[in-house]
C-alpha cells in the first residue's frame, strides 16, 4: 500500500476531529460528485481543519487523479492499495488504519454523493454516546429503485441530465426531491436497520470489531458492509443513532450490488448469503439492537413525504411489525388505536360508540369528536379510552362548540352517542341517566344555539355598520358638493368685484 502524504492544500498539521474513508473503484464519473459534495465548499457547519477525507483507490483501472480536489477546500489525502482485490474490505481497513482523527466514518461505495450536513451531524452524534453506532440511510437518485430506473433507459447520461436541472451545488437536500430509498432503508427511520451506507464510530469502536472482516471476499464484498453493520449494532452497549435529515446519494454506474438486473441480483444474494452462513455459521438476519434507536438532526422540506410515508404506510413486514404506533396501526382510525380500546374487553354499549367515534374520526369531524368525548369524559369519567382521543382532537375545538355536521355527514353526532348513552342507561337506571342525558344534550344544543345566535350577531352588525357608513359616505359626497357650488359662487363674486374695481371712473 502507497500512503500518500497530505496535499499542500492541507496547510499546517492539525489532527482532525472526524475522518471519512471513501472506497473508489473504477468510478471516475461518479466520484468527482461524491467528493465535492464531501468538501468545505458544500458541507455545513463544520469548518475544514475539522475534517478528513481519505480516498481509498482499489486498484482502479484508471487510477483516481488527485488534482480532483485541488480547487476545493477541504483535508483530502489519497491510498493507493497495492494489492487490491474485488472486494473494498481490505481496502477500507487500510483507510481506517490511516485515519488521524478519534471518530471514523466508512463510505464503502464511493459512488454515493451526500447531503450538507452529513458531517457535521454526524460528528455530534458521536460525541453523544462512546459505543454510538452513527449511520445515514441509503437512497437512489433517479425516482426509483435503480436497477427498475435502468429497465427504461435510466444511465449516466440520464443521470447527469437530471444533476443538472438540479440546483445541488447550491442546496444538496434537493436531491431528496429526485430520489428513492433504497432497498436497506425503504421504510427508513423507524423500520429495523439493516445497514448504513455511511458509517460511524469511535476509533476505538473499529479496533474492538476489527474494522470489515476480509473473509468475504466476493467482488462488491457480498454481504460485508451488512456484516459490519449487524456486528456493530448488536455489540455491548451498542448505541445507533440514525441521523435524521442526511443522507447518501447513489449515482448509477454498474454496481454489483445495486444496478444489476433483478434475476442476477436474487442469484448474487444466494451466493452471499451462503458465504455469510459459511463465515458466521448461521443465516443472515437483520441486526437485534439492544437500545432502542435514536435520532439526531432535523428533518429538511424536501424530505418530509418520505418520512410521513415511511411513518404511515410502511411498506415492509418487518417495518409494520416494529412500527412505532403498533403492527395494527391504522392510518384512517390514526387516534384510535387498538391497544388504548381493547375492543375485546368493551361493552356493546361501548363498542357501538367506538364504531360511532371511529366514523366521525374517518370522515375528520375533529370538532365533533371533541365535544362527543367531552361529553363521554363527563358521563363515562371510568372509561379512559375516549379521553386519550380527546387529547388528541380536543386542539379542533378550543372553545368547547361543536360545529353542525356537513353536508354528506351522517347525522348529529351528539345526538347519535346521546341515544346510545341512554339506551345503555335505561338498562340500570332508566330514568334518572336518561334524563341526564336528555338535560346535557339540552345544554350543548343550547350552547350551539348560542354560538349560532352570536354569529347571527356579528352579522347583523356588519350589515348595519356597512349601512351606516354608506349613510355618512352619501352625506360627505352632499357636504363636498355645496362646498364646490360655494367656492364656486365665491370666486365668480371676486372676479366681478376686481372687473369693477378697474374700470375708469
Amino acid at each position: 500500500m502507497n500512503q500518500a502524504h497530505p496535499t499542500e492544500r492541507d496547510g499546517p498539521e492539525h489532527r482532525p476531529k472526524l475522518s471519512l474513508v471513501v472506497v473508489a473503484y473504477d468510478i471516475a464519473r461518479e466520484l468527482p460528485r461524491t467528493l465535492y459534495t464531501l468538501s468545505a465548499l458544500y458541507q455545513r457547519d463544520i469548518v475544514e481543519k475539522d475534517f478528513e477525507v481519505i480516498v481509498v483507490d482499489n486498484g482502479s483501472p484508471q487510477a483516481v487523479d488527485p488534482t480532483i480536489w485541488q480547487d476545493w477546500r477541504g483535508q483530502f489525502r489519497l491510498l493507493r492499495v497495492s494489492r487490491p482485490s474485488p472486494s473494498p474490505a481490505n481496502a477500507a481497513n487500510q483507510g481506517i488504519a490511516a485515519a488521524r482523527a478519534d471518530h471514523v466514518g466508512v463510505m464503502i461505495d464511493g459512488a454515493r454523493m451526500c447531503s450538507p450536513g452529513l458531517l457535521s451531524q454526524a460528528w455530534r452524534a458521536c460525541q453523544t454516546n462512546d459505543h454510538a453506532v452513527v449511520g445515514a440511510l441509503g437512497w437512489y437518485l433517479g425516482y426509483d429503485y435503480q436497477r427498475q430506473s435502468m429497465l427504461v433507459g435510466y444511465g449516466p447520461e440520464q443521470e447527469d441530465a437530471l444533476l443538472a436541472r438540479t440546483d445541488w451545488q447550491q442546496d444538496g437536500y434537493s436531491l431528496f426531491s429526485i430520489s428513492a430509498m433504497d432497498e436497506s432503508s425503504t421504510d427508513g427511520w423507524h423500520a429495523p436497520v439493516a445497514e448504513f451506507n455511511a458509517i460511524f464510530m469511535h476509533r476505538e469502536r473499529w479496533d474492538d470489531l476489527q474494522g470489515f472482516d476480509t473473509r468475504f471476499d466476493m467482488p462488491g464484498g457480498g454481504l460485508v458492509n451488512l456484516d459490519l453493520c449487524k456486528r456493530a449494532l448488536e455489540a455491548p452497549q451498542a448505541q445507533a443513532i440514525v441521523l435524521l435529515g442526511e443522507a447518501t446519494f447513489h449515482q448509477q454506474h454498474g454496481g454489483v450490488a445495486t444496478n444489476t438486473p433483478l434475476d442476477q441480483a436474487l442469484r448474487d444474494w444466494t451466493r452471499w448469503s451462503e458465504q455469510y452462513e459459511t463465515i458466521r455459521g448461521k443465516p443472515y438476519d437483520l441486526p437485534h439492537t439492544q437500545r432502542s434507536i435514536q435520532y439526531w438532526g432535523s428533518l429538511p422540506p424536501s424530505m418530509r413525504l418520505h418520512y410521513l410515508r415511511a411513518l404511515a404506510f410502511p411498506s415492509q413486514a418487518a417495518a409494520r411489525e416494529a412500527h412505532p404506533m403498533g403492527s395494527a396501526f391504522n392510518v384512517q382510525h390514526w387516534a384510535m388505536p387498538s391497544h388504548v380500546w381493547r375492543e375485546a374487553d368493551l361493552t356493546p354499549q361501548q363498542t357501538a360508540i367506538r364504531e360511532l367515534l371511529a366514523q366521525a374520526l374517518t370522515q375528520e369531524r375533529y370538532s365533533e369528536l371533541a365535544a362527543a368525548c367531552r361529553h363521554l369524559r363527563r358521563d363515562m369519567p371510568e372509561w379512559g379510552a375516549p379521553q386519550h382521543l380527546l387529547s388528541l382532537v380536543c386542539a379542533w375545538s378550543p372553545h368547547g362548540e361543536a360545529p353542525p355536521p356537513k353536508d354528506g355527514e351522517s347525522g348529529d353526532l351528539l345526538e347519535t352517542l346521546t341515544t346510545l348513552l341512554c339506551a345503555g342507561a335505561e338498562a340500570s337506571h332508566p330514568t334518572a341517566q336518561a334524563n341526564a342525558a336528555q338535560a346535557e344534550l339540552q345544554h350543548l344544543r343550547a350552547e350551539m344555539a348560542l354560538a349560532q345566535s352570536r354569529e347571527a350577531l356579528w352579522h347583523t352588525s356588519v350589515h348595519q355598520l356597512t349601512h351606516e357608513l354608506s349613510l355618512a359616505q352619501s352625506e360627505l359626497q352632499t357636504t363636498y358638493a355645496s362646498l364646490s357650488w360655494r367656492l364656486t359662487a365665491g370666486l365668480r363674486a371676486v372676479h366681478t368685484w376686481i372687473q369693477k374695481a378697474r374700470r375708469p371712473r
